[in-house]
């Protein structure tokens, strides 16, 4: 049997007998009202009493600017912490801060050197007052060299080895171009073969100790 097109089969007084239930209809819920505005501010209100506050747009954005602040600190103390290092980090990075600072005072001292140097061996066929002048420059550029190194210890070892290599080659030059001045008054000694003979192999093999200490100085404090 039916009711309201709805039918039931259950146990009745004859086995097997078909009875008909009857079902109350049920309203559709529209959930587009099923929360109404009253029902939200009460909702609130319960939630305030408990001492919950709702988060609201401001308070979102709050956090949202809390946690970038947060990301902010991390990058920085990130920043600081990464080059710390270890101790013996610290120790290298002093050592290597050192020694750039004297490299930058030395250069100036090797550059006047090298141009005693360069005057005196582009002008060794002068007369011998201007080669005694040029010497003297070259002695002058020699003492200073040596004083100030005596003062300030180079950190390198392998750069003070070039450094004292080069005032080596400027004190042999010095002592050769003494002796051209001497025995050349007139300048042009290379065409004196005796002169040239006498001192020619041991200049050049000063110039060649001069080049080589160069190259290594002027790469190490450009």
């Amino acid at each position: 049997m039916t009711v309201d097109g709805v039918t039931a089969v259950g146990f009745a007084p004859k086995f097997g007998s078909t009875v008909t239930i009857p079902v109350p209809s049920v309203p559709k819920l529209d959930l587009r009202t099923a929360v109404t505005p009253a029902a939200s501010v009460t909702r609130t209100a319960r939630l305030s009493t408990a001492g919950v506050v709702p988060m609201g747009t401001t308070a979102r954005a709050g956090c949202v600017a809390q946690r970038a602040n947060l990301s902010e600190l991390d990058r920085r103390w990130s920043e600081c912490t990464c080059g710390m290092g270890t101790q013996d980090d610290r120790v290298r990075r002093g050592q290597s801060m050192a020694l750039a600072q004297w490299r930058a005072e030395a250069r100036p001292i090797v550059t006047a050197l090298i141009d005693a140097e360069d005057m005196l061996i582009s002008r060794s066929e002068r007369p011998a007052v201007v080669v005694t002048a040029l010497c003297d420059q070259l002695d002058a550029a020699v003492r200073h060299a040596q004083s100030w190194l005596d003062a300030h210890r180079c950190p390198d070892v392998k750069f003070g080895t070039y450094f004292d290599e080069l005032i080596a080659a400027s004190r042999g030059m010095w002592a050769i171009m003494q002796v051209v001045a001497r025995e050349a008054p007139a300048g042009e000694w290379i065409g004196n073969r005796d002169l040239a003979d006498k001192v020619g192999t041991n200049l050049m093999d000063r110039i060649e100790q001069a080049r080589r200490a160069r190259v290594f100085l002027l790469q190490r404090t450009s």
